[in-house]
């Protein structure tokens, strides 16, 4: 069976855990499991840990923060609110209608983390249906990768999962200027590509100056990255599920007078467990 953009784990990663390397006979059988728990996995979530592109409508709430629906957030392209102006301080000139800008904390605009979009110096006004959030959610790792700087544009190596540029600096830290096109001495472009869930196409292609020619530079950028902890769960229950197929519905067995209980649950305690701290909750706040 083929493989899906769904699978947590992998055919290989499966076999280690259920000590069948060598075997083939079965492969088939632990690909559709593969695939068939994942989703199972996801589901129990309430969100998918992969990079995807989400357009949502909310209602206004009359506070400076809202919680996106799917995180963690990497990416916010657009804060939207419809037909009417934000609230706002009256001392403050407002924004404009259905445009809300990114903020650095001290001038107005919205800021995201993880979980949450904060408007600055702003609320959303109560209404229905009135805000629109355009972001990129999903779960990402980050990593500083070094190349050298030879003439022709640089493609990150993991841009198939690209979310987010953090920088660039040379080897002795000094960072270099992000600029939108024909980089200078110090300067640099990148391509964010956009995203077709669960891959970024072109993206995290960067380009430099020709006065750069030689130079050694460190990229720091965010991507898409299943969580070992959560391979680990979908190995777990792929091993438990595939060990059950020899005795399926069975409850207990008596053998010589020997008693063996077999567990009764569609995935074991400490993969329900790990589920349950990383899945979706609403917080108090």
């Amino acid at each position: 069976m083929a493989t899906s953009q769904y699978d947590l784990t992998n055919l290989v990663s499966v076999k280690a855990w259920v000590n069948s390397v060598q075997s083939t006979s079965d492969d088939a059988v632990l690909q559709w499991l593969i695939t068939a728990t994942s989703r199972q996995i996801i589901r129990e979530l309430g969100r998918t840990p992969f990079v995807s592109h989400n357009v949502e409508t909310r209602d206004g709430n009359g506070n400076e923060r809202i919680m996106f629906k799917k995180y963690p957030v990497s990416v916010v392209n657009a804060v939207n609110i419809r037909g009417a102006y934000p609230g706002f301080i009256p001392s403050l000139v407002p924004l404009a209608p259905n445009v809300i800008p990114p903020s650095d904390g001290l001038s107005a605009g919205y800021m995201f983390d993880d979980q949450f979009l904060t408007l600055v110096w702003y609320a959303f006004p109560i209404g229905k249906a009135n805000i629109v959030l355009d972001y990129v959610s999903g779960l990402y790792d980050e990593v500083f990768e070094q190349t050298n700087i030879n003439g022709s544009a640089y493609t990150v190596s993991y841009a198939a999962t690209f979310l987010r540029n953090q920088g660039v600096s040379y080897m002795d830290g000094s960072p270099l200027q992000l600029v939108d096109a024909n980089p200078g001495v110090g300067q640099y472009t990148v391509q964010p590509g956009w995203i077709q869930s669960p891959v970024t196409v072109n993206g995290g292609i960067y380009t430099f100056s020709a006065g750069d020619l030689g130079q050694d530079v460190v990229i720091h950028y965010r991507y898409g990255s299943i969580a070992e902890d959560l391979q680990q769960i979908a190995n777990e229950a792929v091993g438990l599920l595939y060990s059950n197929k020899k005795h399926i519905g069975q409850i207990q067995n008596s053998i010589g007078g020997q008693r063996t209980v077999f567990l009764n649950q569609s995935l074991p305690p400490e993969t329900i467990c790990k589920i349950n701290l990383i899945k979706t909750r609403v917080p108090v706040i």
